[in-house]
């Protein structure tokens, strides 16, 4: 979006999603962001559903903590994620 745009097509509501639910967008654009998500349906339930899916991972995840993965486990995934993504 540019500095002279005032509205966002859904397409650019997908592309800045992740900025918006950062808190990263400027004032502007986040004014930008929710005047189109007060304007079309769609694109609110596109975010309700990225918003809940974050929400219900993060909850995964605690509960596999709370669950006592073994550390063996946990060190094993990550030093296989270090070792395809070169951080060897």
């Amino acid at each position: 979006m540019t500095a002279a745009t005032c509205q966002l097509t859904c397409r650019e509501i997908a592309d800045f999603l992740g900025a918006y639910v950062a808190g990263e967008l400027r004032a502007r654009e986040r004014g930008a962001f929710e005047g189109h998500l007060a304007e079309c349906p769609d694109c609110r339930t596109y975010v309700d559903q990225y918003e809940r899916t974050r929400r219900l991972a993060k909850e995964a995840c605690n509960d596999a903590v709370d669950a006592g993965v073994p550390e063996a486990l946990v060190a094993a995934i990550l030093a296989a994620k270090a070792l395809a993504s070169g951080e060897e």
